[in-house]
């Protein structure tokens, strides 16, 4: 998935920004201070955000640009996996 390094990939599963008041009410608490969530805090992002962004929840004329989402979605969550191993 286009680069960008580990906070990219955390950013695009929504476990950054808190240090810049985007936390969302209700969601886990997202990091901005240098720390690296835990497996358990990647994987239940991963599963929020593949189930939002899932191909087969889009509409077909959205297919293709939702199933490069979740391809993007996916090399995140592994990438964060390999991380915090």
């Amino acid at each position: 998935a286009g680069g960008g390094g580990i906070w990219a990939h955390m950013r695009l599963l929504g476990l950054a920004g808190a240090a810049h008041g985007d936390q969302q009410p209700g969601s886990p608490q997202r990091r901005g201070d240098g720390e690296l969530p835990s497996a358990a805090e990647v994987r239940a992002a991963y599963k929020r955000m593949a189930a939002r962004h899932h191909p087969d929840k889009a509409p077909p004329e959205a297919r293709r640009e939702a199933e490069a989402q979740f391809k993007e979605i996916h090399a995140a969550y592994q990438a964060l996996m390999d991380a915090v191993a």
